[in-house]
C-alpha cells in the first residue's frame, strides 16, 4: 500500500511534526506486522525521527546544522541560495523505514516523526508512505 502525505511548511527552515498522520495511514492499513517506509520528495528536505518533548531537540538540531555549515559554506552560499539547505537534507537524509508491531509503528513514546524543510516556504511537501506486511 502506498499512499502521499502533503504538508505545508511557512518557513525558510521548519520542523513540523507528521507523527499523526503517519500512524493514521498505518492504522487504516490494516497492517498487523511489517514496515513503513516514508520518503521526502525533493532535495530540500528530511525525515528524522528523534525526541519530541518541547521542540527542544528539533531547534537546537538547526541551530547546530546552521552554525556548522554557515561557518564553513559561506562564500559558496552567496553564489547558491539553497547550498546549505541541501546539505543538510543530505546529512538527515530524505527516508526512513520503521517496523509495525501489532498494528502500530514501532517508535518509543518519546519519539516522533519529522519532516525538515529547509528550503521553505512550501505549499505543498509530498511524503511518499509506503508500508507493506510481512509474509
Amino acid at each position: 500500500m502506498q499512499r502521499s502525505l502533503h504538508v505545508e511548511t511557512n518557513n525558510k527552515e521548519t520542523v513540523v511534526d507528521i507523527t499523526s498522520e503517519v500512524v493514521k495511514i498505518v492504522k487504516e492499513s490494516g497492517v498487523e506486522t511489517g514496515i513503513v517506509n516514508l520518503f521526502v520528495q525533493g532535495a530540500t528536505a528530511s525525515i528524522v525521527i528523534q525526541e519530541n518533548a518541547k521542540n527542544v531537540v528539533q531547534s537546537h538540531s538547526l541551530s547546530l546544522l546552521n552554525a556548522f555549515l554557515q561557518s564553513k559554506y559561506d562564500d559558496d552560499a552567496a553564489q547558491s541560495d539553497d547550498l546549505t539547505a541541501h546539505i543538510k537534507a543530505n546529512v538527515l537524509g530524505q527516508s526512513k523505514t520503521l517496523p509495525i508491531t501489532a498494528g502500530k509503528i514501532g517508535i518509543s513514546i518519546w519519539q516522533s516523526i519529522f519532516l525538515y524543510e529547509f528550503d521553505g516556504p512550501r505549499k505543498r511537501r509530498t511524503v511518499i508512505v509506503t508500508i507493506c506486511k510481512a509474509s
